[in-house]
């Protein structure tokens, strides 16, 4: 708690009270202050305070002064109610129109610092919830329903048969292992490798075989069966890369929403490990 005291003399101090209890320096506080806390709170430090501008009670004429202090008298008969109640309240609107005829606003004017203030509170408390909304969805996300979702658009039966077709030309076996990074390609002077952050994966004659091992790789297969013939691996590569990133961008859209990581580690494991499973299930036939 902070008590705020003139530092000037000759300051008559209900009406300066009377200043600051008005719509108009509530909307200048709601600039200055901190709204860092729980359920949309507002807070004003004694270092806030000191950026509060205020009129000057001393540029005020007796009659103005006089009518702060008699409408800050009736209106300190009575709790101050929630902001959207507060603003109808014929008591409120009569300190307000004392402070709003000294600024000289027109009623257009006025009606819009109401709905300013109104609509800073309505803005803070609306993201208290959502910070709540989110805390609950963090402690009660399906991983398996959110992992369909994604799933519902994955073209993971076109991925598939292309994966079967490449197998009935002649193919040689690539044994790449469990991946636990992304795969990315990348050139080097003699060749495209395919590497993780912490690992040499797979050297690779032209670009589109390294884009073919990377592609599936980042599906889960630890086995790949690549073409023989670089040309039909050129012809294919473009549509299965295609396929595996509108399935990532349709999981990075989903997990947007999710603040756990470990809830997005699990979810992101689901998905793909059902696009495997279907290009295997295509392998076998």
């Amino acid at each position: 708690m902070f008590e705020v005291l003139p530092k000037s003399k000759g300051i008559r101090i209900r009406a300066l009270c009377a200043l600051l209890n008005s719509t108009f320096s509530n909307l200048i506080r709601a600039f200055v202050g901190r709204t860092t806390l729980g359920q949309g709170a507002l807070k004003t430090e004694g270092i806030d305070i000191e950026k509060i501008s205020v009129l000057d009670p001393r540029q005020l004429s007796k009659e103005q002064s006089d009518a702060l202090e008699s409408a800050l008298d009736a209106l300190a008969e009575r709790p101050v109610e929630p902001i959207f109640e507060e603003v109808k309240r014929d008591d409120r609107r009569r300190l307000d129109d004392v402070v709003f005829d000294i600024l000289g606003l027109s009623g257009e004017e006025r009606e819009a610092v109401y709905e300013a203030v109104v609509d800073l509170v309505r803005a803070r408390i609306q993201r208290a919830e959502s910070v709540a909304k989110q805390k609950k969805r963090k402690e009660s996300v399906d991983v398996g329903w959110v992992a369909d979702l994604v799933l519902q658009g994955a073209r993971m039966e076109e991925l598939a048969q292309l994966y079967q077709e490449a197998l009935a030309q002649e193919t040689r076996v690539l044994p790449i292992g469990r991946l636990d990074d992304e795969p990315f390609v990348e050139r080097e002077l003699w060749g495209y490798w395919v590497r993780t952050k912490g690992r040499d994966v797979l050297k690779c004659d032209a670009e589109e075989e390294a884009r073919y091992v990377a592609a599936l790789t980042k599906v889960g297969l630890e086995e790949i069966r690549m073409p023989t013939d670089p040309a039909y691996v050129a012809a294919i590569v473009d549509q299965i890369e295609a396929i595996v990133e509108e399935v990532q961008k349709r999981l990075d859209f989903y997990l947007e929403t999710i603040p756990d990581r470990k809830v997005c580690r699990q979810i992101t494991r689901k998905v793909w490990s059902a696009v495997a499973a279907r290009v295997k299930e295509g392998q076998r036939q």
